[in-house]
């Protein structure tokens, strides 16, 4: 039995190690070049992220209030984002070395695991808070026009539907 668990978390551990080794080939990019992220394919950043938002900004007529609150957002975002990519990581490092310590207890490693975990839930918390939030600050009127700058985005990439891009006639 207990054999059948070390290889377990060997395997767990190899499969871990080969995604984080391809991390980063062949990855799509965002608007800005950056590769996407987890939560960054999802919510307000469809390629129209804050960031993106504020490049567009005399298209959907931001007024300097409403920029402003959005630098703001996005720098108090940016900041907490690093402080769970930093605690994600260390508990990746944990973990891995729990993995590899025979006599670590399963206990210590599942706590590990559910601490990992935790950050990862927060961190796609704080994603929809921020992308909610960054909405509420633009008008109706701005949300339309907005939703319609990324229609046509997503047009000239190629309308993508459960991830297969559809033939352009």
């Amino acid at each position: 039995m207990k054999r059948v668990f070390i290889i377990g978390l060997l395997l767990t551990f190899a499969l871990t190690g080969m995604v984080a080794a391809q991390q980063g080939h062949g990855q799509k990019k965002c608007c800005d070049d950056r590769p996407y992220h987890g939560m960054k394919k999802e919510g307000i950043h469809k390629g129209f992220g804050v960031e993106r938002i504020l490049k567009i900004a005399d298209e959907i007529n931001l007024t300097d209030d409403q920029k402003d609150k959005l630098k703001s957002m996005a720098t108090e975002f940016q900041l907490k984002k690093v402080d769970l990519e930093a605690e994600i990581e260390k508990g990746n490092i944990l973990l891995r070395d729990l993995m590899h310590d025979e006599s670590a207890s399963e206990s210590d490693v599942f706590k590990t695991i559910d601490r990992v975990t935790a950050f990862k839930a927060d961190m796609k918390k704080m994603h929809y808070s921020h992308m909610k939030s960054a909405k509420n600050v633009l008008t109706n009127e701005q949300k339309e026009k907005l939703e319609s700058l990324r229609k046509e985005h997503m047009e000239k990439r190629g309308v993508r539907k459960f991830g297969l891009k559809q033939n352009s006639k």
